[in-house]
């Protein structure tokens, strides 16, 4: 896939930049098509791989046309569309962002460093499904992902649903929430393929989370609940105060993240989750830790 590196700004095209963006193709078949997008104007533009909708405008796919299917990252998911299916953004625009919107530009490098938007690998691909698949009792010891290893104790504000994330062991698998008293106070089933889950928290009461493979074998990360006045800020956000905006938090998750303090990383992708379906970029940024880019991973 090609980088947008090549462009002058990879969102110059929508209003407020990263902010505007509603969905960007991510695959197209066949391979070399293009669509065209309706913008707010009336007007029909073309657009490949990558290419990114703005807020406001569409994408529709017309029965016979060179196009016969699409695959676009919106509201932090993966959606295919075919024809005669059309995509309408219902995307709005944040009202202040130059702070945030600042930010996140001198992190990616106005843009220089982000790729088309990448797949979460699942839980085998290092060592190849095929071969878990077909022997199950093969499947090397479940771990944290590489960038979830060998953390200090998790500190997660309330309301948030932290997002753990592992490699190999043999699915299906079942994240959990547990006491201090080893009581299991929620789970999340998860299918073989997945190597991430958000969990929701039973306020002050959960110690751990962990993820259990279909052999009984599990990965453990330590936690306790904190108040939002307790989340480290960058200075645009107003001391004291509980969740921004959206487009506030992605920044801020972003921040948080590439702290030295490590006691943060799964509050700073539950943060990203949690706004993935209203900024485009929280998701991206969301799937591209969880990818393990070395973009974001520092």
């Amino acid at each position: 896939m090609t980088s947008w590196a090549a462009k002058s700004g990879p969102a110059a095209e929508c209003t407020s930049d990263f902010f505007g963006v509603a969905a960007q193709v991510v695959r197209v078949e066949p391979n070399g098509a293009t669509l065209d997008k309706i913008g707010l104007d009336g007007k029909r533009r073309s657009i490949g791989l990558d290419g990114l909708i703005c807020a406001g405008e569409s994408l529709p796919l017309l029965v016979g046309g060179p196009v016969q299917k699409v695959e676009l990252l919106v509201r932090g998911r993966k959606e295919t569309l075919v024809p005669p299916q059309k995509f309408n953004s219902d995307h709005d625009l944040p009202a202040f962002l130059s702070q945030s919107l600042s930010y996140l530009s001198e992190m990616i490098q106005g843009g220089r460093l982000l790729k088309a938007a990448p797949d979460v690998p699942g839980p085998t691909a290092a060592r190849g499904n095929a071969n878990a698949a077909a022997d199950p009792a093969a499947a090397m010891q479940i771990r944290p992902m590489r960038l979830l290893r060998e953390l200090p104790r998790q500190k997660v504000a309330a309301g948030i649903k932290p997002l753990i994330s592992w490699r190999d062991g043999a699915g299906p698998y079942v994240c959990r929430s547990v006491s201090e008293a080893g009581k299991v106070l929620s789970e999340v089933r998860i299918d073989k393929n997945a190597s991430w889950c958000a969990m929701r928290l039973e306020a002050g009461a959960s110690d751990q989370l962990n993820v259990v493979d279909a052999r009984g074998q599990q990965e453990t990360w330590n936690m306790r609940t904190v108040a939002w006045s307790d989340v480290p800020r960058p200075a645009w956000i107003t001391a004291g105060s509980a969740k921004p905006a959206p487009a506030d938090q992605t920044a801020w998750a972003l921040w948080l993240w590439k702290s030295d303090d490590k006691a943060w990383r799964l509050q700073a992708l539950g943060m990203l989750d949690e706004v993935s379906d209203r900024v485009w970029l929280a998701g991206y940024l969301r799937d591209s830790l969880l990818a393990e880019d070395e973009s974001f991973a520092r």
